[in-house]
């Protein structure tokens, strides 16, 4: 009843443990406030629900468009960015060819297999995570993917790209006609963005998503900025009306309150460094630097490791990617939850 190809592939699953500090997930440690949910509430309250939403959120649309400075009908909006990257690669590659980095977001092979295409995996530098650039653009010129994806930062290394590495890609996929998309989910724990290349760019993608700093995991809302053309295509393979009128009065709310998603990226930012640094004085671990809300380590016995925090309800993330062998990676939290993390990982090493 189903088709042969599904047969092989695995459905997404996660354990679920009991826990005292949750950091296997890069989700932001910090709930909204009791005064932005109040407002959020009002918004519903103005709303008729027995009415669809908008089809394609086009308050909300506009709403980031004016805060990124974009044209509104360069901006598409669903139920997550993960939705996002199915509907790209729906759009562009069946049985085709799709390019991403490795180790990097496991979701780009994933979706390419679903249209059984060919996932092209291009590896990192091993020891530091950066991008051999001219060898990137050698199987760049050689395979011409369909579409490719760059996570900048990059899950689950945490470093930055340099952008002018980044755009040597999209004017090569400008060349060919191929789409690139650059994954800035942790974009604002960076302060790096490519926005401002989009207008010379029609290929380059961007996707942002809301459950970061701006701590909205649970709603489910992801962006995508590109070029109107671009986004008109990819409408044709998504369905209308994916964004509830719950989400489109969360995320207009949350868009509004600067104060509250800097104080969240402050704190993190903050907790990071100090995290960072309790971790470069255990024997045998090393932290990899990081531009994001993570930080990936590497220590010896790391799966004994792993199921010793575990054990004392302490959740953190074991690498099953190619290239991180012995490595674990954590969640910055609260003070609080840091705390429990590094005093339980001192007792392991």
């Amino acid at each position: 009843m189903f088709r042969p190809h599904l047969k092989k592939l695995k459905a997404y699953s996660l354990e679920k443990a009991d826990y005292k500090a949750k950091l296997n997930q890069n989700e932001s440690p910090y709930d909204l406030p009791e005064d932005l949910k109040e407002k959020i509430l009002e918004e519903l309250r103005k709303t008729s629900w027995n009415r669809y939403p908008s089809p394609w959120a086009d308050p909300l649309c506009k709403k980031i468009a004016e805060k990124e400075g974009w044209d509104p009908e360069g901006v598409l909006a669903s139920a997550g960015s993960n939705r996002l990257i199915h509907f790209l690669v729906q759009a562009t590659s069946l049985k085709g060819r799709v390019l991403t980095i490795s180790p990097s977001f496991s979701l780009y092979r994933a979706e390419a297999s679903l249209v059984e295409s060919k996932a092209i995996k291009f590896p990192l530098n091993p020891d530091d995570f950066s991008l051999p650039l001219e060898k990137f653009l050698r199987v760049f010129k050689r395979t011409r993917p369909d579409i490719t994806f760059l996570a900048n930062p990059n899950a689950p290394t945490g470093n930055l790209f340099p952008q002018e590495d980044l755009l040597e890609i999209v004017k090569l996929g400008k060349r060919l006609g191929r789409i690139v998309v650059v994954d800035e989910a942790y974009y604002q724990f960076a302060k790096q963005t490519l926005k401002g290349s989009l207008k010379k760019y029609p290929n380059l993608v961007l996707l942002r998503t809301f459950s970061k700093a701006f701590s909205l995991g649970g709603v489910r809302l992801g962006i995508l900025l590109a070029n109107p053309k671009v986004v008109a295509e990819v409408k044709k393979v998504m369905p209308p009306f994916m964004i509830n009128h719950f989400q489109q009065a969360v995320g207009s709310v949350v868009l509004e309150s600067d104060s509250f998603v800097e104080e969240v990226v402050q704190k993190t930012l903050q907790e990071r460094g100090r995290v960072r640094q309790r971790l470069q004085e255990f024997p045998g671990v090393y932290p990899y630097p990081s531009d994001t809300n993570f930080i990936l380590f590497k220590l010896p016995r790391s799966r004994q490791v792993f199921h010793h925090l575990l054990s004392n309800g302490i959740l953190v993330r074991p690498m099953t990617f190619e290239g991180l062998p012995d490595c674990l990676r954590v969640t910055v939290g609260t003070a609080a939850e840091n705390d429990l993390f590094l005093n339980t990982l001192a007792e392991a090493v």
